[in-house]
Parts: C-alpha cells; structure tokens; sequence
C-alpha cells in the first residue's frame, strides 16, 4: 500500500480526491494522508485515511509546477502524481444529513470562503485575490 498526500488544506483534500479516485480505478491501493478524513468517506473501506504528513510516497500537488503554464492546479496534481492521462474533477459525496438539505428546499446551496490575507511564499508577495479582498474592505 503507497501513502499519498496533497496540501493540508481542505482544498488541496479536494484536489486529492480526483487523484486518489483516479488511482484506486486503476487497482492501487491507497492510505491518504489528510485532516480531512471526510472528503475521502466517499471511497469507502478502498481508501485507509491516516494523519496528514509531508512524507509520502506520492505527492498529489500543484506547488512543484507553479511556474509552468498552460495546466489547471488540478491537473498539476495528478502530474506531481504521476497521472499523464485526463483526469475528472468532481466532488464524490453524498449528504449525511439528507433531512436537512430537504429542509432547505429548492434553494441552491452555496458555500463561501473569503480571501484570507495571507503572504505567499512562493512568490513572495500577497496572492491576487487577497490583494482584491484588501482594496474592496477600504
């Protein structure tokens, strides 16, 4: 069984998803190494989840190829993982409170994160979009 990891982030979790879904279709057996143990639920007993780690057997993240253009974050990750074939982006999961998103109606549900002020190491500077975030809170 190979480990795999992406960024700590519960976005870098959802970028990983693809990656680890991608794999196990492919017969690999997988521990994910996240904080997000919930964004993997989907996959079942296919996936183990163990405590997040920089170590790592494959490295599902964009950070290596941050200066290549022409390729998407996402697919940026499959390629650290060494996926050269497309990959589907998608969100596998399934409500574990369907009474309560019954309860909501038709009403589309959105979720929001706003920009965090924050300094990029990479680059070393604010990222565009908190720099928006900054000038539109004056």
């Amino acid at each position: 069984m190979k480990t795999i990891r992406g960024g700590r982030g519960l976005g870098d979790a959802l970028y990983v998803q693809g990656v680890v879904r991608h794999l196990v279709g492919l017969g690999q057996r997988l521990a994910v190494r996240s904080d997000w143990p919930d964004v993997f639920r989907p996959h079942g007993d296919r996936v183990e989840i163990i405590q997040f780690s920089r170590k790592a057997d494959i490295t599902a993240h964009y950070t290596m190829r941050k200066g290549v253009a022409g390729t998407t974050q996402f697919e940026d990750c499959c390629i650290s993982a060494g996926i050269r074939e497309p990959v589907e982006l998608k969100l596998d999961w399934t409500p574990t409170n369907p009474r309560l998103i019954k309860s909501l109606g038709p009403k589309p549900i959105l979720v929001v994160q706003v920009p965090r002020l924050r300094w990029d190491a990479l680059t070393g500077s604010e990222p565009n979009c908190c720099r928006g975030a900054r000038l539109s809170s004056l």
